[in-house]
């Protein structure tokens, strides 16, 4: 809905500044509830990042590049939850602590919202027309 409606960079934009939240609430917090609230929200995050993500590469690449765009980023995602969970469980045997492991999500994420939000960063065709799909769409009265 955020996609569709803002477009799909408001909605990477949305995505990020979620996921930066969700980071700082669960490396910050002190008590349960509060690290529950930063679980909550990156996993509204991140399940908004599955979905919208995949749109905007789609609708920015060319055609015959698209495909291989899309696979790349599923790639990325899985390789970058694999490097994750290895660094965490790697921290933990060294008797550390997850939170630098978090620090680096916080980075990446911190990254991508700078990029994204720049005002010369790739428009989707979808986002470039406000009223797309209005159309075919009943009249509501």
């Amino acid at each position: 809905w955020i996609a569709d409606r803002f477009g799909r960079r408001v909605a990477l934009v949305v995505v990020d500044s979620l996921i930066l939240v969700a980071v700082v609430l669960q490396c910050r917090s002190r008590s349960l509830p509060w690290f529950f609230l930063g679980r909550f929200l990156l996993g509204m995050g991140t399940g908004l990042a599955f979905v919208v993500a995949p749109m905007y590469l789609c609708e920015v690449s060319p055609q015959e590049k698209r495909g291989m765009y899309i696979v790349l980023n599923e790639v990325a995602v899985c390789v970058g939850c694999l490097i994750g969970l290895q660094g965490a469980s790697l921290a933990e045997q060294a008797g550390g602590s997850w939170v630098p492991v978090m620090a680096v999500a916080y980075s990446l994420g911190a990254f991508q919202r700078v990029l994204v939000g720049l005002p010369f960063g790739a428009t989707s065709r979808a986002s470039a027309d406000p009223l797309r799909g209005w159309a075919s769409r009943p009249e509501r009265r």
